[in-house]
């Protein structure tokens, strides 16, 4: 248990860049992108002339909460980014090169600890920045009257969790697999793509 814990502590000292990189995007996809938004709608220049100034406060708030929650979700391209390059193929770089992958290979752990703690880091680098700065832009929506639910926002962050999780070792086994990034990156498209080919095929 000890020995888990001390190599995950060790693993992250070596993939700094990739957590401040993490950390660094969730920041502005979360909070700063909550505070440009927020400065946006509510300004009154954009509020609708059509209604009252109550009336059109409220309109405005209410699209505020849905772009942001839209934003949120899993549709976001920023997190694939992330999940993609920098966390999932990032762990297993060593594998690109032999003289790494000897050194890696040859340290008094077994693979499948090696395996567990490389996963598990990458997924705690998204995990823990991501709940961190949602419920920062979270706090940032309530203290302007923003109409939204904590249920909703973290009911969200579970999903978003369990589709990054999903694809973050979709991608994995296939650095695995191949030991190059570019071919890995080819190979993920190929895991990803498959699946909906097959059932293409067997439509048609």
């Amino acid at each position: 248990k000890g020995l888990f814990f001390k190599y995950m502590r060790e693993n992250t000292k070596q993939r700094l860049w990739s957590v401040a990189l993490t950390a660094l995007l969730c920041f502005f996809l979360f909070p700063v992108l909550t505070a440009l938004e927020t400065s946006i709608m509510l300004r009154p220049d954009n509020l609708s002339r059509d209604l009252s100034v109550e009336a059109a406060l409220a309109e405005a708030k209410l699209k505020l909460t849905n772009e942001m929650l839209n934003m949120y979700s899993i549709q976001n391209a920023m997190l694939v980014f992330i999940l993609i390059v920098v966390l999932a193929a990032s762990g297993f770089s060593y594998l690109h090169s032999k003289k790494k992958t000897d050194f890696f290979h040859s340290l008094p752990i077994s693979r499948e600890m090696l395996y567990t703690v490389t996963c598990l880091d990458g997924i705690l680098y998204l995990a823990v920045p991501y709940l961190v700065f949602l419920l920062a832009a979270g706090v940032m929506l309530q203290v302007k009257g923003a109409p939204f639910s904590w249920g909703t926002l973290l009911i969200g962050y579970v999903q978003h969790m369990c589709f990054f999780t999903l694809v973050y070792m979709t991608v994995v086994l296939a650095v695995i697999l191949t030991g190059n990034l570019i071919v890995g990156l080819l190979g993920t498209g190929v895991l990803f793509s498959w699946g909906p080919g097959v059932a293409a095929v067997v439509s048609t």
